[in-house]
C-alpha cells in the first residue's frame, strides 16, 4: 500500500469514527444510566459477574473515610442490569444523531447475557397478540408492538424498525446484530432496547450502532 493510499484509508477511517461517535451516546454504560432512559440500572461487576458497585453516572468520587484503610477493589465493568417482570415487557431506551448527510445502512450491535434462570412467559399480556413474527429477521411496521422474542432492538423513526431476537440462556457474553438499508425520517431517532416479560435476569454490556 502506498504512503497516499494509506493517507487516504486512514482520513477515511477517523471520518467513520467521529461520524458514528455521534450516533449514540454512553453505549457502553461507562456513564452510568447517562442518556438512557427506562428500565435496568447501571451497576459494576467484576470478571466473576459479582457486583462491585452501582453506578449512578455521577461525577463526584465515592465517600471515603480516611481513618480507614481504602478497601481495593478489583476494576468493575460497567452494564445495565435488567431483572425481568413476569407479566410486562419492558424498555431501555436512548436518543440517536445521525450526520445529516448519511442516508446509508445502518448496523447495531448488542453485547448481552442472561442468568441462567431466564426465561419468558408467553402467556403475558405485553406481548401483541396474533404477531407471527420470527426471530432473526427484521420487520418494518408503522404500528408500535411487541413481538413475542426474549429481545428486541426497536428504532423509532418516521415508523417503526424491529430485529426481533432469542437468546441463549446462561453462559457467556453473547452478540446481537442486525442491519437496515436505511432509517426514514429527521436524523434524530429512538433507539429501544425491548426485554421481555418473564422471569430472570439480562445483563447488556456494549450497545454500538453504526451509520455504514
Amino acid at each position: 500500500m502506498t504512503k497516499t493510499s494509506l493517507l487516504t484509508f486512514a482520513a477515511t477511517f477517523l471520518l467513520l469514527t467521529a461520524a458514528n461517535a455521534q450516533v449514540i451516546k454512553n453505549g457502553d454504560f461507562s456513564a452510568g444510566h447517562t442518556y438512557w432512559e427506562g428500565a435496568g440500572k447501571v451497576q459494576l461487576f467484576d470478571s466473576n459477574q459479582k457486583l462491585v458497585e452501582e453506578k449512578t453516572g455521577s461525577l463526584l468520587p465515592p465517600v471515603h473515610n480516611p481513618q480507614e484503610p481504602a478497601e481495593k477493589k478489583e476494576p468493575g465493568t460497567p452494564e445495565l442490569q435488567i431483572t425481568l417482570n413476569r407479566m410486562v415487557v419492558q424498555e431501555s431506551k436512548t436518543r440517536l444523531n445521525f450526520p445529516a448527510s448519511h442516508k446509508g445502512r445502518v448496523k447495531f450491535t448488542v453485547v448481552l447475557k442472561t442468568s441462567d434462570d431466564f426465561a419468558r412467559n408467553g402467556k403475558a399480556p405485553g406481548f401483541t397478540p396474533n404477531l407471527n413474527w420470527n426471530a432473526g429477521g427484521w420487520y418494518i411496521w408503522s404500528s408500535l408492538v411487541h413481538p413475542e422474542v426474549d429481545f428486541c432492538i426497536r428504532v423509532d423513526a418516521d415508523t417503526h424498525y424491529y430485529l426481533p431476537r432469542n437468546l441463549n440462556v446462561g453462559g457467556g457474553w453473547q452478540t446481537l446484530s442486525g442491519t437496515f438499508d436505511s432509517l426514514g425520517g429527521s436524523p434524530s431517532k429512538v433507539l429501544n432496547l425491548v426485554t421481555a416479560a418473564g422471569t430472570g435476569t439480562l445483563w447488556i454490556k456494549s450497545v454500538v450502532v453504526e451509520a455504514l
